[in-house]
């Protein structure tokens, strides 16, 4: 994975890259990634997707927890304030 740049297989089978918005430590030596494609949706904002990253098999993980994504909208929010 090189330095803010990630690197992997979409749903459609297509190697995509992404720009690493955010990472984060987890447990189990995995990383949480907060990323974009910098595709835009309709209101012209960026899209952004955050992924649970497990290097053990190179394979973005769904995050599952609650907590977590509360952790992530605050942390978007920031980045946007920031980015004002």
């Amino acid at each position: 994975m090189k330095k803010d740049i990630i690197t992997f297989m979409n749903n459609n089978g297509e190697i995509t890259n992404a720009r690493i918005l955010y990472a984060y430590e987890k447990t189990g030596g995995k990383l949480g990634i907060v990323y974009t494609d910098d595709t835009k949706m309709e209101n012209g904002s960026i899209k952004t997707y955050a992924r649970v990253f497990n290097p053990k098999n190179n394979k973005l993980e769904k995050i599952t927890k609650k907590e977590e994504w509360e952790f992530i909208s605050k942390l978007l929010e920031s980045l946007e304030k920031k980015g004002k």
